[in-house]
């Protein structure tokens, strides 16, 4: 090959190199070579999607050295392969703030999510400070909550009973439940109330039914409620302390009881009954809930029950002027059934909805009970999986292969003027 040819095709090829380069920095592709298919989304979820036309945007607010720091880059591959209805973009909030601040974007590290709508913020940032096990998993799980609340089709639908004369869900007061409905509402979750003395044979499927504060007047009910309860997919009863009698002839069991818990230690300043909680998420995340005069739930360590919201050891009830130390049990499930039983019927108002985590917690409470998805297990170890870009993988043929070629062509031209100068 003539000498001015050699010099024009390793300047076009090296010129297609740095070019080929500059694209892929800015093009997220990925090879999974694990055994495990780590990044693979299962075929249950792949199916799911399958029968759901609903199309949804990811907008992933994010400045490619947070991507980098925290490894988020292979989620953008794998919502990609769960659906072609799926389609993601990243914009670096950074170098593009009208874009962020078209989407009212703040921060880095948020991710938006539309569908139906609807639209639904994830802050990665917040989900890292508030688990203390963050893996990849994590945020693909809190995405997939979200995303399979805001593309189902038909909208859950949830059956709130009660005996108040007055619709609790229009009431915007501070116990009235509007924000409730408001909070079902943007995860795609229709509420619907009816008053006891009103139910008759229920004509449409409900997802879950939840029992709310129902008094003696719900004694003659109690054979209809029992069967409801029974046959629903799933229910949550929710109990006013002095109404305890009731909710253990519903249930056919005494569990709920009508002292209320004090806390010497952890509750708000106004009140030793305004009890503060931790509770602990599906997800794993860590949540405060305040929870005022609350009762607790009794149960033997032996039975199938678990709880899921407990009092600190520095609570008590007083109980014929004799003080019985904590902890209590305030929140529980049954695990033979998927059943939820709270001792607080202030929770889910409109003032105490609002405070500390109480929001969050009570989404999680009603996902768990609703949703059946396959959780991402924690397989992102680093001793099972290994994951490659082409970034990585073209860069390392650059590295390896084709840049000794260059400089092989490179010291033979070198050698050749050389030569020529000598002679």
């Amino acid at each position: 090959m003539k000498q001015p040819y050699k010099l024009f095709f390793i300047f076009i090829f090296s010129f297609l190199l740095v070019t080929c380069l500059i694209y892929l920095q800015n093009t997220p592709l990925f090879i999974d070579v694990s055994t495990k298919h780590s990044l693979k989304p299962s075929q249950q979820l792949i199916n799911e999607f399958e029968k759901n036309s609903t199309p949804v945007k990811f907008t992933f607010f994010c400045s490619d050295s947070l991507l980098k720091d925290l490894e988020l880059a292979p989620i953008i591959n794998w919502l990609n392969l769960i659906s072609n209805k799926i389609t993601t973009i990243q914009i670096n909030p950074i170098k593009f703030p009208a874009k962020a601040d078209h989407y009212d974007i703040t921060s880095d590290g948020i991710i938006v999510i539309e569908a139906n709508d609807k639209r639904f913020d994830i802050d990665i940032i917040d989900l890292v400070l508030t688990h203390a096990d963050f893996s990849l998993q994590t945020l693909q799980n809190t995405i997939l909550q979200r995303l399979l609340n805001l593309t189902a089709s038909p909208a859950k639908q949830i059956l709130l009973i009660h005996t108040s004369p007055t619709s609790l869900l229009e009431n915007t007061e501070a116990l009235g439940l509007a924000s409730l409905y408001l909070l079902l509402a943007e995860n795609n979750i229709v509420l619907n109330e009816v008053n006891l003395n009103s139910l008759t044979n229920l004509t449409q499927p409900m997802d879950a039914i939840i029992l709310y504060k129902l008094d003696e007047n719900a004694n003659e009910h109690i054979n209809q409620l029992q069967k409801l309860i029974n046959f629903s997919p799933a229910s949550i009863l929710i109990s006013h302390p002095k109404h305890a009698k009731t909710s253990n002839l519903i249930l056919d069991e005494n569990l709920f009881n009508s002292e209320i818990i004090h806390d010497s230690q952890f509750h708000l300043i106004h009140s030793k009954n305004q009890l503060i909680v931790d509770y602990k998420t599906r997800l794993n995340r860590d949540l405060i809930m305040v929870l005022p005069y609350s009762a607790f739930i009794s149960f033997d360590e032996t039975s199938d029950i678990t709880a899921i919201a407990n009092s600190s050891n520095d609570s008590y009830v007083t109980f014929d002027d004799n003080k019985i130390p904590g902890p209590f049990t305030i929140i529980a499930s049954l695990n033979q059934y998927q059943r939820l039983l709270i001792n607080n019927h202030l929770l889910i108002t409109n003032y105490w909805l609002s405070q500390a985590n109480n929001a969050e917690a009570i989404e999680d409470i009603l996902f768990s009970l609703i949703q059946s998805f396959p959780l991402v297990s924690n397989s992102f170890d680093q001793d099972a999986t290994i994951i490659l870009t082409y970034n990585l993988l073209f860069k390392q043929i650059f590295l390896l292969i084709i840049l000794p070629i260059i400089l092989i062509l490179f010291l033979d031209i070198s050698t050749h003027i050389k030569r020529r100068l000598k002679k």
